[in-house]
């Protein structure tokens, strides 16, 4: 099997494949740009005199995660606080804006936001002394520059998964194999346990090419309702598990997130033929036996969590007539643990209402 399964999970975006493989797709990639971009010669801005306003230098370079330039992207920028956009363009064939803007003297940073799935979204940009952005979004370290990276959440998890052999009465929280918290977690000087970076992702990380994220951004894209853009994919008869016809390793890679919850991605798995019917209330009741965790933490580096862009999980190999569902646990992430009562959106339409219900 070589089939992509595109997870779409309300805070990100996430692949799953059923072997090892460099995710590209065969999506056209944009057409070289001949305009240069500036600033709009009459921007309109709010809270300020125009008496009192300082022009910055601003430098925005889109990478994909192997450091191919993104060309023909759209970048927004707006100053913190304020949804005005101070000015908008596109990336050149290098993944560049260059322009000078004009915004408020006491501005000591700038938000960017490049609304595009595989990048970090609003980054925060700190303006240097000498009135300059040099903004890198993306790439191997999925940023650079100027860019501030986003605090993770820090606070006592309401419950911390341990290590449960099968869920009879109730639906278990676990992370892979016997690992306990600390084990799942990677605790260092770049990655400090807060970030929620786990300790079993492989060694070799997928390549997000530049053409995947062109398909990706075409069928999901951001600040767009899938009802609207995409309403096929909606329909009762799609597939949104994975369903195993063949004994298979199945990989999980994280490409990117756009909202601002630190949520966690875990995923279940039961007989084809023999579904859950609910989400709680373990198997001798028809619920779901355990959910594991892929990603503790499904946030980016700079973006409130440790993953970067290709990162990824392999959740086992699986025989022939095995499911695999997977369920977000919304900004359940708390620096310390995962809270396990957060909201739950289930891929299997047929519990996401019994899901919201527990």
């Amino acid at each position: 099997m070589n089939r992509l399964l595109i997870i779409a999970l309300s805070t990100g975006f996430l692949l799953g494949a059923c072997k090892k493989a460099d995710l590209s797709s065969p999506a056209e990639t944009p057409a070289p740009l001949t305009e240069t971009v500036t600033a709009p010669a009459e921007p309109v801005y709010t809270g300020f005199n125009y008496s009192t306003t300082k022009n910055v230098t601003l430098s925005i370079t889109l990478r994909a995660n192997n450091d191919v330039p993104l060309a023909g992207i759209a970048v927004s920028v707006h100053l913190p606080g304020d949804s005005v956009i101070v000015f908008k363009g596109l990336t050149d064939n290098n993944g560049l804006i260059k322009t000078i803007i004009p915004i408020p003297a006491n501005a000591d940073k700038l938000i960017i936001d490049p609304a595009y799935v595989g990048l970090m979204r609003n980054a925060n940009a700190a303006i240097s002394a000498g009135n300059t952005i040099n903004a890198i979004i993306g790439g191997t370290n999925g940023y650079g520059g100027d860019i501030i990276p986003e605090e993770a959440n820090n606070g006592e998890s309401k419950a911390v998964a341990k290590y449960k052999e099968a869920g009879l009465f109730t639906t278990d929280f676990s992370y892979p194999g016997a690992l306990s918290f600390l084990a799942a977690i990677v605790n260092s000087v770049t990655y400090p346990k807060v970030l929620g970076r786990p300790s079993y992702l492989e060694s070799v990380t997928d390549v997000i090419s530049p053409s995947l994220l062109t398909y990706v951004n075409a069928s999901l894209p951001e600040s767009g309702s899938i009802s609207t853009t995409n309403p096929s994919y909606l329909a009762d008869n799609n597939l949104s598990t994975i369903n195993v016809t063949k004994t298979s390793d199945i990989y999980v890679t994280f490409v990117s997130k756009g909202a601002n919850y630190q949520s966690a991605l875990a995923y279940y798995t039961y007989s084809t033929k023999n579904p859950p019917s609910a989400t709680s209330g373990g198997t001798l009741f028809g619920g779901i036996d355990k959910f594991t965790y892929v990603f503790p933490n499904a946030s980016g580096l700079g973006a409130g969590g440790g993953l970067k862009s290709g990162d990824k999980v392999k959740l086992g190999n699986f025989a022939a007539g095995t499911s695999i569902g997977f369920v977000l646990l919304q900004n359940s992430w708390t620096g310390s643990g995962i809270t396990t009562s957060a909201q739950k959106f289930l891929t299997d339409s047929k519990l996401i209402l019994k899901a919201a219900i527990h």
